[in-house]
């Protein structure tokens, strides 16, 4: 087993389980995987939208506060994305009212988000989050880049210490004038979040975050998620991994067939629930 370069253990598998595995990888116990929940749910609204369409979802109604993680679940390809795009103004969207950030409308473009406050991960970093063939530091500052008027000479000091400030408070490993693509997954997708800190988002579009990283690259994640919303801002997390909705997020909106099937409150929250809901099982069970 390694570890940063070094060798953690060697030793045979017979014995060793699953937690023991994780426990050698990162160096502490997997049962303190996801920080200590805390409700940090304020009274102002963040997104809220009515009968809104994009994409394969249709008639959504959702409200979102500052201060809350909120998760996005679901059987995969049941519109999720496409909640997350159209919210971005990646895809075109309609709404019959909508609340975002302070504004009385959707952004009708990319730009327009990130001037707004809004930031979104994609699920894909090696393809959408990331250049990896330029270097780390340069990956750090490009949503930076796009604000800089064109006339404003650059900093090349500036951006550096920027870039190692960021490098520090998310634990990059690596060189920064090295390539993004001699980085392990983990820490491409620490930059690929570290990237929009310079324009200080106040919402986190994020999809898919932890998606194929390693267990402590995943507790990293999940801390600075649950700090991002303790300062009031706002965090929709779409994620494929149901322990992490049920962990992690205050609420969860389960999505089905372009709909959500169901908004489970924190006390309602387990895997149960959500695969029912997913699978439509309760509405059935109802029904009957």
């Amino acid at each position: 087993m390694l570890k940063d370069g070094t060798c953690t253990a060697d030793r045979p598998l017979e014995g060793v389980n699953a937690a023991g595995l994780v426990r050698l990888m990162v160096g502490r116990d997997p049962g303190d995987l996801f920080p200590r929940w805390d409700s940090t749910r304020t009274e102002r609204t963040a997104i809220a939208v009515r009968r809104f369409s994009a994409g394969l979802m249709r008639d959504v109604d959702l409200e979102v506060r500052a201060g809350e993680v909120v998760g996005i679940g679901g059987l995969v390809g049941q519109g999720q994305e496409d909640l997350l795009l159209g919210l971005y103004g990646a895809i075109p969207a309609k709404v019959e009212s909508a609340t975002l950030n302070g504004a009385a409308s959707l952004p009708a473009a990319v730009p327009e988000a990130n001037q707004r406050g809004l930031a979104y991960v994609p699920a894909d970093r090696k393809r959408e989050g990331l250049h990896l063939i330029h270097p780390i530091l340069t990956n750090l500052m490009l949503p930076s880049f796009a604000r800089m008027p064109a006339l404003k000479l650059r900093s090349r000091a500036s951006e550096r210490e920027t870039a190692m400030g960021l490098a520090l408070q998310f634990a990059i490993k690596g060189d920064l004038g090295r390539a993004a693509q001699a980085l392990s997954g983990g820490n491409q997708q620490k930059v690929a979040l570290a990237k929009w800190m310079p324009l200080d988002p106040s919402v986190l579009l994020l999809n898919d975050p932890t998606r194929g990283v390693d267990v402590e690259t995943k507790r990293e994640i999940y801390a600075m998620l649950r700090a991002f919303a303790a300062s009031g801002k706002t965090v929709v997390l779409l994620s494929s991994d149901t322990p992490e909705l049920v962990h992690l997020c205050d609420r969860v909106a389960v999505v089905r067939e372009g709909r959500i099937a169901a908004l489970l409150e924190r006390g309602a929250l387990s895997e149960e629930a959500i695969v029912a809901a997913a699978m439509g099982a309760e509405r059935e069970r109802h029904a009957a």
